[in-house]
């Protein structure tokens, strides 16, 4: 027999508002040294549990080791100086500063999915060439120096010496 349990994951977005003002207001050199020990695994990782609500659930989903699992986990939140997760025989909480963690780990990953795919689209010449096109009147005399300056980057010309922009 093989139960499903879907988790509910329940975010205040006023949390993440706050961490907005409070990235606002660290400095620039706390701020970098904190997002560096950060890895997409980490965010995976919080993700599943999140998801799963427990660690052994997650654990499984992700091919890992639960023990291995849960002492990544709890490392990192080590390294934080705060848990992400409150741990029960019940499965795991997320704390209100994880609520925090698992929004913008969802998002980061969401995102590192969209840039590859676009990437890759760019790679594979899925992706048409930019165009732009003013009239003369709004260029005025600025149109030749537009055209030299285009003119001057070899991406930018065909084998005819033309702007293809392609």
């Amino acid at each position: 027999m093989v139960l499903s349990v879907e988790a509910v994951i329940e975010i205040d977005f006023r949390m993440v508002d706050s961490l907005v003002a409070l990235e606002r207001n660290l400095q620039a050199e706390e701020f970098n040294a904190m997002s560096d020990l950060v890895e997409f695994r980490h965010l995976k990782y919080i993700v599943a549990v999140a998801e799963a609500a427990t660690i052994t659930r997650a654990a499984e989903r992700l091919f890992l080791a639960q023990p291995s699992l849960s002492k990544q986990i709890k490392d990192f939140e080590d390294v934080l100086g705060f848990p992400i997760f409150v741990r029960t025989r019940q499965g795991v909480r997320i704390t209100p500063a994880g609520q925090m963690i698992v929004a913008y780990a969802q998002e980061a990953l969401l995102k590192r999915t969209k840039i590859i795919a676009m990437a890759r689209a760019v790679h594979r010449g899925e992706v048409p060439p930019f165009r732009l096109g003013f009239p003369v009147w709004v260029l005025g005399g600025t149109r030749g120096k537009v055209e030299v300056q285009i003119a001057r980057s070899p991406r930018w010309r065909d084998g005819n010496g033309d702007l293809s922009g392609a």
